[in-house]
């Protein structure tokens, strides 16, 4: 039957960037522009957008294409003085579905881990 895999990126950047990630969607394919949200809540120094999770099933080819756009918008956040996490809210093709383990960050600009930093971007995480 498939399974769902619902994953979102959620990004605050310098207001500065907010016009490049609006043209990051416009170059996004046409389908898919409408699950970048954004921008939300701006203010002077900085604004939100999300990703949003596209509710198709797992292994299809619009999901695959999701995700290829997904690893896309985080290298383009990588690029940017952004704060963001890409979040797994819900993972039925995981074979440990224990519930404590979603929702969970699959990858952040950094991990706090016992009350200290890791950049992710220098590629240190926590054991």
């Amino acid at each position: 039957m498939g399974e769902f895999k619902h994953e979102a990126v959620i990004a605050t950047v310098r207001d500065g960037d907010s016009e490049a990630i609006i043209g990051f969607r416009e170059k996004m394919p046409e389908r898919y522009r409408e699950f970048l949200v954004g921008p939300i809540g701006r203010t002077i120094d900085a604004a939100s957008f999300a990703l949003m999770p596209d509710g198709r099933k797992e292994h299809r080819p619009e999901s695959i294409e999701m995700d290829e756009v997904r690893e896309d918008f985080i290298a383009f956040l990588r690029t940017l003085d952004a704060d963001w996490a890409h979040v797994v809210l819900n993972d039925e093709t995981n074979e440990d579905r224990e519930e404590t383990r979603i929702p969970f960050i699959a990858a952040s600009s950094k991990w706090v881990f016992n009350g200290l930093y890791y950049e992710r971007s220098k590629g240190s995480q926590p054991a």
